[in-house]
């Protein structure tokens, strides 16, 4: 029986497993690198074009303090009659200590029942807003083949 022709290496290539697998870990790592870059540079781009054009704090602080609804008291002090903007609301502006705290946590448990378990943004809660419009382009009809255009 003829014995096999040994195989070499082809030029210019690793000649042994360590030394390919490292450098397939240092191409995997430099991907890796430049994508991540990528998602934080577009993360942030996308930011600032949402957050662009929202009024600072201080013009929300201003318009949220000066506003309240008109109250018309007699000389006791007994209500007569309240104004106030139909688009705005009834507001009575009242410190956080006039609060009942059943209230406040009502509102926390409402809003976020997560609130105090993270440090502000739930990112499990970010996770359907993020991929409804991966969803809606699948699912619209408009990407869905029409039975009378499949092939036999």
């Amino acid at each position: 029986m003829a014995s096999a022709p040994k195989v070499r290496p082809a030029k210019g290539r690793a000649s042994s497993p360590t030394q390919s697998f490292v450098r397939g870990f240092w191409r995997g790592a430099i991907v890796f690198v430049a994508v991540a870059l990528f998602a934080i540079g577009a993360g942030l781009i996308s930011m600032a074009i949402i957050a662009g054009p929202l009024p600072g704090w201080e013009e929300l602080r201003v318009k949220a303090s000066t506003f309240q609804s008109l109250r018309i008291l007699d000389r006791n002090g007994d209500l007569l009659s309240e104004s106030f903007d139909p688009n705005e609301g009834r507001r009575t502006v009242l410190p956080i200590e006039d609060i009942s705290p059943y209230l406040l946590q009502a509102t926390v448990a409402t809003e976020d029942s997560n609130f105090y378990k993270h440090n502000g943004v739930d990112p499990v809660a970010l996770m359907p807003p993020s991929i409804m419009p991966c969803w809606s382009v699948i699912l619209s009809p408009a990407h869905r083949p029409s039975p009378n255009n499949w092939s036999n």
